[in-house]
């Protein structure tokens, strides 16, 4: 099945977020996609934008870069030592250069010795010769085949995977076939579900001789960034584990899935709590890539060992459906009115299974249901009506089973560690991280996860470059923390990944805090995410000065709901640059709004314009601008410092009536006022959306002023009719400031007279 993205299915809106969201340089494509642990090996990255390199960010300790060369705008090369220990695995890596960072992109270091792809070797006759267990780094190009040929032995095990769009490059549907010495097919692969549109197959060799494995995109697409990382040979190679996890830095037995002959390997757990890929290895050789797990404090049960008594929450139970129809039961301990969380993770695990949990009680009646509580796994919140034990069933939304439907049955939730992640509005998740230029400041914005505001704690940032210092902030409800870091004008231009920690009262350390940054490796299928992972550090670099630095007048004044302000920015140009600056709000509370200012050539100051709607979150919050201009095809961007906006509710109140009158004619239109608190200062009102041909006229507005009789008239071509949602306008002007806002709304009516009697009657001639 093809996921191609075509830039021509995107809408234009998105097109245009692309363009607005692009990062500082671009980083296309590298290649090799991977290497072998123990071997120094060069990489070639390709993009745009990237003379000014500096060095390799990894977000993965374990490789060592010995040489950066070959800097050009569309490539640079490096050469990395990988050690014989390095972990197995993907490691993240973005480049620094003098103006930012780029995206980040993966390499994957594998155990098996790799192999360059070679030239012509597009049919079956020109096959190109690999041994067993090797991996071959290659490319497909548009209605390319690649063709390798391998030696096996009668009745040996041969496995075979391709790694595409895994790989985070391009969006390959990669399909295999193997052909015998007969030249007979035998086995065709496309999907699988542990390499999702990766293949991923398994045969035993029947006659000794070669065999041929021919490889294409499956619709015969292609490009220059179509890399791939085909692995061939005697590895083991399962699709999932049981059990699914377990403790950290728990030794657990596993029994490995999906593979032609089921093995137990003993495999160490990760130390830290979360998803992980793990690597088993049996008979000393180690799968080609990973299978993933659970680590979590649970307690963990596998089917057919359970334990006679149930156990409460929090737990795990771990099982296969092998058979069609199958559904797995577990029993649990619940209490009455506390609320159960149960999740059934499967394809979070890459397991074909796609799960549907239902609760009964003791008598076996159905309580509640679900199947796609997370994406295809199922969650259920389930709150016992009483004290006893309850039961919980696992099947397969279509009654299928296997080998390796594979699920973890979760049983209460774990609190987790308080997290950070950046949440700066309106860009993608894969543009993180931040670029501070020497001698200048720079923002970004921080969601704080799991932290109680009422704990009055501040957030701080370890581990910045060289000359970087960041100012602690307080961390308030909802967790939005903008973090702005200022360079000296010296600071070497150095790259680190920051860490966050959380200080209490007179800066002491407070509670352990993460970091924890979701972004999409590959965007497929209008731009939606193929594959996640995560940053846990923050990645920060020091980078070449920006001629101007940027600074706002910060209100003395509240922003009201319903009201409007005009916020006073200033750019400070070095003398010889005249280029175009585009001044932002970094982030805003909910409810409030904010226009762009364009400076252009010649202008150094200007207006920002926030607006508050009737529902805007009241308090005070921390904001930021943002500052940008284009560096050639790179835009840069310095911030203001942080101030304080204040959000509250309107000082005064207007409660608008309705009235009526004819053309020609005038009324009175009573407004009721009503302050909310005292203060000092000139209030006037002005109406809104009055009619064409209506006048009126306010009185002055005193300090008791509770009705205010505003006086309309009518011109006698006035527009008729019932003109709906009148507003009033109020501006109050104190010596701090002024504060606008709208209230109300009113109705003014206007008839057109009654048109004379016929008869020439008055009405007191009536009778």
């Amino acid at each position: 099945m093809s996921r191609a993205l075509s830039r021509a299915s995107l809408p234009l809106a998105a097109l245009c977020l692309l363009a607005a969201a692009a990062p500082a340089q671009t980083l296309r494509l590298v290649l090799p996609a991977g290497a072998t642990r123990g071997t120094t090996a060069t990489f070639r990255c390709y993009g745009a934008d990237l003379e000014d390199t500096l060095s390799v960010i990894w977000l993965r300790e374990g490789l060592e870069v010995v040489e950066l060369s070959g800097q050009k705008s569309d490539r640079v090369t490096f050469q990395v030592r990988i050690p014989e220990d390095a972990a197995l695995g993907v490691y993240p890596f973005a480049l620094h250069t003098k103006r930012g960072i780029s995206r980040v992109k993966l390499l994957r270091i594998g155990a098996l010795p790799s192999v360059a792809e070679a030239k012509d070797h597009g049919t079956a006759d020109t096959a190109q010769p690999i041994e067993l267990n090797s991996t071959v780094d290659g490319r497909i190009l548009t209605e390319d085949v690649d063709w390798y040929a391998f030696e096996a032995e009668a009745g040996q095990a041969v496995r075979l995977e391709a790694e595409g769009v895994r790989l985070g490059l391009y969006d390959l549907d990669l399909q295999l076939e193997v052909f015998g010495p007969d030249g007979e097919m035998v086995l065709r692969a496309d999907e699988s579900s542990i390499g999702r549109a990766d293949p991923v197959a398994a045969f035993r060799a029947a006659v000794s001789g070669t065999y041929r494995v021919a490889l294409r995109d499956v619709a015969y697409r292609g490009s220059s960034a179509g890399a791939y990382r085909l692995h061939v040979g005697t590895f083991p190679r399962p699709t999932g584990l049981l059990p699914a996890g377990g403790k950290p830095g728990e030794t657990v037995r596993a029994t490995m899935l999906g593979d032609l002959s089921p093995q137990e390997v003993e495999l160490t757990l990760p130390t830290r709590p979360g998803v992980h890929e793990v690597f088993p290895c049996a008979d000393g050789v180690t799968v080609p890539t990973p299978v993933r797990v659970v680590v979590d404090a649970r307690d963990n049960f596998v089917e057919g060992a359970t334990p006679k008594a149930p156990p409460g929450a929090p737990c795990a139970f771990h099982g296969v459906l092998e058979e069609r129809g199958e559904a797995d039961r577990f029993a649990f301990a619940g209490k009455k009115g506390r609320r159960v969380e149960l999740r059934a993770l499967a394809r979070a695990l890459l397991s074909p299974l796609d799960p549907v949990l239902t609760v009964r009680d003791a008598n076996g009646k159905a309580l509640t249901s679900n199947d796609d509580g997370i994406g295809l796994d199922g969650r259920i919140r389930f709150t016992p009506p009483a004290d006893g034990n309850y039961f919980v069933s696992v099947r397969d939304h279509l009654g299928r089973g296997g080998a390796d439907f594979f699920y973890r049955l979760e049983v209460g939730a774990i609190e987790g560690a308080p997290t950070t992640r950046e949440a700066v509005p309106g860009r993608r998740e894969e543009d993180f991280g931040l670029s501070v230029p020497r001698g200048g400041r720079n923002a970004t914005i921080v969601q704080a996860a799991g932290v109680d505001a009422r704990a009055g704690l501040q957030l701080d940032w370890s581990a910045l470059p060289p000359g970087v210092v960041a100012r602690p902030a307080a961390v308030p409800a909802g967790g939005v923390v903008p973090l702005l870091l200022t360079a000296d004008a010296d600071a070497p231009l150095g790259a680190s990944l920051a860490t966050p920690a959380l200080l209490a009262a007179e800066s002491k350390p407070g509670p352990a805090i993460g970091h924890e940054h979701p972004y999409p490796t590959l965007r497929v299928r209008n731009n939606v995410s193929y594959d996640t992972r995560a940053s846990r550090a923050l990645p920060v670099a020091v980078t070449e000065p920006v001629p101007f630095t940027v600074e706002a007048t910060a209100p003395q004044v509240p922003l009201v709901r319903s009201g409007t302000m005009k916020l006073p920015v200033r750019i400070h140009r070095a003398e010889s640059f005249t280029g175009t600056v585009t001044v932002r709000a970094l982030w805003l509370p909910a409810g409030v709004s904010a226009t762009t200012l364009t400076l252009p050539k010649g202008k150094s100051e200007g207006e920002l314009t926030l607006n508050a709607n009737s529902r805007a979150t009241v308090a005070p919050a921390a904001v930021v601008l943002s500052a940008s201009y284009a560096s050639g095809r790179v835009r840069r961007a310095v911030s203001s410092e942080v101030f304080e906006l204040d959000v509250q509710q309107p000082w005064i109140t207007a409660k608008l009536p309705r009235a009526k009158m004819e053309q020609g004619q005038g009324t009175t239109f009573a407004v009721e006022l009503e302050r909310s608190r005292a203060f000092e200062g000139e209030v006037t009102l002005e109406l809104g959306r009055v009619p064409k041909g209506v006048t009126y006229e306010v009185p002055a507005i005193t300090a008791e002023t509770a009705e205010l009789p505003v006086a309309l008239r009518a011109a006698v071509d006035a527009r008729p009719g019932r003109h709906r949602s009148i507003y009033a306008r109020l501006v109050i002007t104190t010596q701090q400031g002024v504060i606008v806002h709208s209230a109300g709304s009113g109705e003014i009516r206007v008839d057109r007279p009654l048109p004379p009697d016929p008869g020439g009657a008055t009405d007191k001639e009536q009778p």
